[in-house]
């Protein structure tokens, strides 16, 4: 990965939204992030849309001077994220996907949270949008029990504390601090559009020393899209995207040999990742396609169920 791009900070915290064919949802996200009462940027990486999302983000640019736009062709949302990190001059950075919004608005306590405890990430929970609009709401895990407002604790306990919970692992709840992920590299593969924010979680909580706020409150509505990459037939390449992020994760376990608790967290985060390429991918593919799979499975030496 390039070396990080030194931009002067000028602002609290830097919103990275990757936008593709995001029309429906597009407005509704820019509010959502509009009102929370931080002094902000909000940066939208138009990832060679070609329905009239380009058009929304520029009328709004237009209207609100902290809203910049970068263009580029398709090239998927790992690219487009990094591009986000490389420019951003907030503080602080999350990302939020075009078809989310945020849903607390206090961004200026959690910010001033972060600069009192030293911390280089906030992590806060999550309620699920599913496609009939039904909502649910993100457990929040027996282990990090903890009184308002907030509880730091490393990247490691709050791993462990998400996979035992409820194994949300998604780059968007929460964000980081800016001089943290480029002091590391840290970056998206952008090898891999399905799965990038598990190898992206590793890095950030397991592979450096890290000290997390842990936020128990819901901040992110996140919204099952019907235009997932998981609801469609015969998405061998999402399948194989899968599988890639699986060898990433396997090298990455590997440097933390030495670390076996570490290593233990990877090894059923990769293990989940198999379950879920499964699950969600294999199943609906075509017969013809599952033989190609069923061959990948095997290079892999991951036993599947008989058909």
């Amino acid at each position: 990965m390039a070396e990080a791009t030194l931009i002067a900070n000028n602002c609290d915290i830097s919103f990275i939204i990757p936008v593709y064919n995001a029309e429906p949802f597009l407005t509704s996200c820019l509010n959502s992030i509009l009102a929370t009462d931080v002094d902000k940027e909000i940066i939208i990486i138009d990832d060679g849309s070609s329905d009239n999302s380009l058009e929304i983000a520029e009328a709004y640019a237009k209207l609100y001077a902290e809203i910049r736009i970068i263009q580029q062709a398709h090239q998927g949302v790992s690219s487009a994220r990094n591009q986000g990190i490389k420019q951003a001059k907030g503080r602080y950075i999350q990302f939020v996907d075009a078809d989310d919004r945020i849903i607390y608005t206090h961004y200026y306590g959690l910010i001033r949270f972060c600069d009192m405890n030293a911390c280089d990430i906030l992590r806060g929970l999550v309620v699920e949008q599913e496609l009939d609009n039904t909502i649910g709401y993100q457990r929040k895990p027996e282990s990090l029990n903890t009184t308002y407002p907030a509880a730091s604790i490393n990247g490691a306990q709050y791993f462990r504390a998400m996979q035992e919970s409820c194994g949300f692992t998604c780059c968007w709840l929460g964000f980081y601090r800016t001089e943290f992920l480029r002091q590391h590299q840290i970056y998206f593969d952008e090898r891999v559009s399905i799965s990038e924010d598990n190898l992206f979680m590793i890095d950030c909580f397991l592979m450096h020393e890290v000290k997390v706020l842990y936020f128990p409150n819901y901040i992110y509505l996140y919204r099952r899209n019907a235009q997932s990459s998981t609801l469609k037939k015969d998405n061998f390449a999402g399948f194989q995207d899968i599988l890639t992020a699986c060898k990433i994760m396997k090298q990455k376990q590997q440097r933390l040999a030495a670390s076996p608790d570490k290593a233990e967290m990877i090894e059923k985060m990769i293990n989940s990742t198999y379950r879920y390429a499964y699950e969600k991918f294999y199943l609906n593919l075509n017969p013809q396609l599952k033989l190609a799979a069923k061959a990948l499975f095997q290079e892999h030496n991951v036993a599947i169920p008989q058909e």
